[in-house]
């Protein structure tokens, strides 16, 4: 009897708390769209797999008390109800699964890129099974793999014509095009490295 009473009180709290959400009008900018960690902390470009999105009242309680623990992050605030579902659906894993820019830097589902054919890149075009890129003489070698969620592909660069070598990190944006770095042996420093390519 008492877990019967508990029950009902629950679930009218519930209906009681619904009914004072969706009694703000959906056109008023009052809406707000929010990323969470699912599984890990709230950060910069984390898993893109771990991501989730919340539609809610600007002011809604909760809300606000998550933004100062660090827990939640605002992605788009002051906007209309449509306004915040519409990028929950764009944002969101099972929906359009694009980054917001902010916590999702890629897509959560990025199909593996296709290495089989020769890519165009900064310097040269890379052609991955041979081991070369630009010309015969600069050597590329490494290791595709999945890690946060992104394609990414390390290795190391050299030539065969003197001693310089060094190590390159690319981080395939989609299945066509990646952005990354390469460094020098004996230097810290990163110079930009970007390609893509289809092999269809």
């Amino acid at each position: 009897m008492i877990f019967k009473k508990l029950s009902i009180f629950i679930t009218l709290a519930s209906l009681f708390s619904s009914s004072i959400c969706f009694s703000q009008d959906p056109n008023a900018p009052i809406w707000g769209i929010y990323a969470s960690g699912v599984g890990d902390r709230l950060s910069n470009c984390m898993d893109p797999c771990w991501v989730t999105y919340t539609v809610a009242l600007t002011t809604d309680p909760n809300i606000v008390a998550n933004l100062g623990y660090g827990t939640m992050g605002a992605i788009s605030t002051n906007i209309t109800w449509r306004e915040a579902t519409a990028l929950q659906r764009r944002y969101g894993r099972y929906y359009d699964d694009e980054p917001d820019g902010i916590y999702k830097c890629t897509p959560c589902e990025v199909p593996r890129p296709d290495l089989s054919c020769a890519w165009s890149s900064s310097y040269g075009s890379i052609h991955w099974g041979k081991g070369y890129y630009g010309k015969s003489t600069n050597t590329i070698s490494g290791k595709l793999f999945q890690e946060g969620g992104a394609w990414v592909y390390r290795g190391t660069w050299g030539r065969t014509n003197s001693s310089r070598s060094g190590k390159v990190e690319f981080k395939f944006t989609s299945a066509s095009s990646f952005t990354g770095f390469w460094t020098e042996n004996g230097s810290t420093r990163k110079a930009s490295w970007s390609g893509s390519g289809n092999c269809n």
